[in-house]
């Protein structure tokens, strides 16, 4: 029995015109099923049809003016019960001149043809995404045809190689011993003369060996996703299956203003160095995290102070904590990433010709010196740069289980990937492209479609209104 359009006679419809419609309508849709209310609820329907199964996913009810609301909420709740999507049609006071102009109105995108949009391009053509889920973030820095971008992740690989080898093996039993052994000093508040060893692995260990990597470009263009890639382990060894190397995020602009509170959080502080802090005193961010990754981002925000204080620590990599008075530093490598959309590159040649700030041009504060202790800096190109790459970076993300659950989707017209494509994205790149097609999969599944047609990437129509309820 073909559910598809129900009650199945007209008389029940009382709408004889729309009834005929609807049945021509539906043998060019069947992932749609046409019911008219009449008072029923879906579990009535239910009922009458036994073990037949329902395979359409979208319900078109039509209902007549002046319906009842409990009905109509029964409805609603049941659509979400029965993972259907469900639109609901109030049927005009008067017959329309036309129900086949009316009905084409009404149901909007459901009637859309994809005919000309060129061919379906299923999800996962045009690149695989990695079994390896860790190195799934990573992707949409290597998806690319650029050879310049994959020069760029050269310089990268070449960075993990330099800390590996710099740092050494059993890197997380090295950070506990240093933190057993920092906590009876930090618990003392006569530290001073206190004369710090280092740590045996690291002691003959030169800071210069260490890589300090600067990442400048736009905001959204996968600063993130590139420090990811350095933290991750080339090799988690057997006993810590932790795919990333321990790193901490440092948020430069939370700190502005409140630059004690940073000294605090970055260096630790011995026991009593202010008034309700741990009485046991705290490491820091920086010895927390000895041997893995630290991430200042956004430095290009970073007020003198701070860099003041960061360009004392990258001189020698050692960490004096507030109120401690040793004779020396706690010796703590680490790899050094920041990352700012500011052009910091720039500011730091003016501070070094000791430029001012002129009508035309609006010069940050960036010291040179501390521009200049970063050994690697990579500059990353916005999406706008990247316009080749784009078709790759809309399929990986329609294979990214948090933008597309279920793999709903399966499918993309080339008229909707070119749509997609054409877009500017310099006002949040890579977040803004993940923006358009979670936009784009919601309107597709409301219509009950497994494939983003040009109407679903069509942006300046999002906001429209329909006449359904």
């Amino acid at each position: 029995m073909d559910f598809r359009v129900y009650p199945q006679t007209q008389v029940n419809w009382n709408t004889p015109a729309l009834f005929d419609v609807i049945c021509q309508f539906s043998e060019k849709q069947p992932n749609i099923a046409f019911w008219y209310s009449n008072g029923r609820t879906f579990k009535d329907y239910k009922k009458e049809f036994h073990d037949h199964v329902l395979d359409q996913k979208v319900l078109i009810i039509f209902w007549p003016h002046g319906f009842n609301l409990d009905d109509f909420f029964k409805w609603r709740r049941t659509g979400l019960e029965e993972k259907k999507i469900i639109r609901h049609i109030i049927l005009p006071e008067t017959n329309p001149a036309n129900w086949r102009t009316w009905l084409d109105e009404v149901l909007g995108d459901f009637n859309l043809s994809t005919n000309e949009e060129g061919q379906d391009i299923q999800v996962g053509d045009l690149i695989k995404k990695p079994a390896n889920e860790a190195e799934q973030t990573c992707s949409l820095f290597v998806a690319t045809r650029s050879s310049s971008q994959l020069s760029v992740l050269a310089r990268i690989d070449e960075v993990k190689r330099r800390y590996r080898e710099a740092i050494g093996s059993k890197v997380d039993k090295n950070r506990e011993e240093l933190i057993k052994k920092l906590e009876p000093l930090l618990a003392d508040t006569n530290s001073s003369g206190q004369v710090w060893q280092d740590t045996e692995q690291w002691k003959s260990l030169s800071p210069r060996r260490l890589p300090r990597v600067l990442v400048i470009g736009p905001s959204g263009a996968g600063k993130s996703v590139l420090l990811q890639y350095l933290a991750l382990r080339t090799s988690p060894n057997k006993n810590n299956m932790d795919e990333y190397r321990l790193y901490k995020r440092i948020p430069i602009p939370e700190y502005l203003g409140d630059e004690q509170r940073l000294e605090f959080d970055l260096f630790g502080y011995i026991t009593g160095a202010y008034t309700g802090a741990n009485p046991k005193g705290d490491p820091g961010a920086l010895l927390s995290a000895v041997g893995g990754v630290v991430f200042f981002d956004e430095i290009g925000d970073a007020s003198p102070r701070i860099q003041a204080k960061l360009l004392a620590f990258l001189d020698d990599y050692r960490v004096r904590p507030r109120g401690y008075h040793g004779s020396n530093g706690i010796f703590c490598p680490l790899l050094i990433v920041a990352a700012t959309n500011r052009p910091v590159d720039d500011w730091a040649e003016a501070d070094k010709n000791n430029q001012k700030q002129s009508q035309n041009i609006d010069y940050g504060n960036f010291r040179h010196d501390l521009f200049e202790r970063f050994d690697v800096v990579i500059k990353l190109p916005g999406l706008n740069e990247r316009i080749g790459d784009l078709p790759l970076l809309i399929d990986l993300l329609l294979q990214d289980e948090a933008i597309n659950p279920d793999g709903i989707i399966k499918f993309i017209t080339e008229a909707a990937l070119d749509h997609l494509c054409q877009q500017d994205y310099s006002q949040g790149n890579f977040r803004q492209l993940e923006r358009y097609i979670k936009i784009a999969i919601e309107k597709a599944k409301c219509y009950g479609r497994q494939r983003l047609i040009l109407s679903d990437v069509d942006f300046k129509h999002f906001h429209n209104t329909s006449d359904d309820v």
